[in-house]
C-alpha cells in the first residue's frame, strides 16, 4: 500500500515544482509589463506633458485620433 502513497507524494512534489515555475514566469511577465507601462507613460509625459493618471486619457486620445483620421479622408 505504500506504493500508491509514494506515487501520490511524487505527483504532488512534481505539481508543486510546476506551479513554482509557472508563478515565476507570471511574476516576470508582470514585471516586464510594468516596465513597459512606465516607459510608455514617461514617453507620453515627455511628448506633451500628458497626465497619464487621468482616467479619461484614453478616451480623449481616441477621440482626437478619430478626428485626425476623419479629417485626412
Amino acid at each position: 500500500m505504500s506504493d500508491p502513497i509514494n506515487s501520490i507524494k511524487t505527483f504532488c512534489l512534481i505539481q508543486i515544482e510546476i506551479q513554482k515555475d509557472r508563478e515565476l514566469r507570471l511574476r516576470r511577465g508582470i514585471e516586464d509589463s510594468m516596465i513597459q507601462r512606465e516607459f510608455l507613460q514617461s514617453l507620453l509625459r515627455d511628448l506633451g506633458h500628458i497626465d497619464v493618471s487621468d482616467p479619461k486619457l484614453i478616451g480623449s486620445l481616441l477621440k482626437e485620433i478619430k478626428k485626425e483620421t476623419e479629417g485626412s479622408k
